[in-house]
């Protein structure tokens, strides 16, 4: 099903310097980005994204697509409402069965993605759920905030109820609708909004 995004509240967060650190929790719990689907995920995160292929080799260790490991990003693909999960190098023996392309994967058995014989995919625009864990989520996490990601909006007022002095510390001015809220009416917005998603995006503030 497709999200409900034309009604989605914009949230922005203006930002000395986009930091992802006060929504790690929504960075790793999964949000939804637009994106063209229906192409490897080495496509959707090189062209759609732009991270540089230099960094997915060099950072990029572990991929979940669906909740299967991936070797190939460049074969593996992601369809419309995929979710997928990056992680930066796990420790141990489990981080060294899961990472994608190591000496251990033969280890994983079922979990193991592999790319089913099909007819080929039509590029278009859709959406996929993104998780991105440990140090990914602090290194791309302000490449996200800065596009807009789209998250319920009871998680973020979540967020805002458990670790509200983060993100006041790390904002220093919120704006809803394109207007500024203060902390008291936002949570109060946020709760109006229910289930629904805002847009919620980071963005530096003017310098002098």
């Amino acid at each position: 099903m497709m999200p409900d995004f034309d009604h989605a509240r914009e949230v922005r967060c203006v930002m000395e310097g986009i930091d992802a650190g006060p929504f790690t929790s929504i960075l790793q719990g999964g949000f939804i980005v637009k994106c063209r689907t229906g192409r490897t995920i080495e496509d959707l995160l090189t062209q759609d994204f732009g991270i540089t292929g230099e960094y997915l080799e060099r950072r990029l260790s572990t991929v979940f697509l669906e909740g299967q490991c991936v070797d190939d990003i460049g074969a593996a693909v992601a369809r419309t409402g995929a979710t997928l999960a990056l992680s930066s190098a796990m420790p141990g023996l489990a981080g060294a069965t899961l990472r994608r392309k190591g000496a251990l994967s033969s280890m994983r058995g079922s979990i193991t993605h592999h790319e089913n014989s099909r007819p080929a995919d039509v590029v278009a625009d859709g959406f996929i759920t993104l998780k991105l864990f440990n140090v990914l989520s602090g290194e791309l996490g302000p490449i996200f905030l800065a596009r807009g990601i789209y998250v319920k909006a009871s998680e973020l007022a979540d967020l805002l109820t458990m670790r509200g002095g983060a993100f006041r510390r790390g904002c220093t001015r919120v704006m809803m609708d394109g207007r500024p809220v203060d902390p008291e009416t936002f949570l109060n917005s946020l709760g109006d909004c229910g289930s629904g998603l805002v847009r919620l995006v980071g963005s530096r503030s003017e310098p002098g």
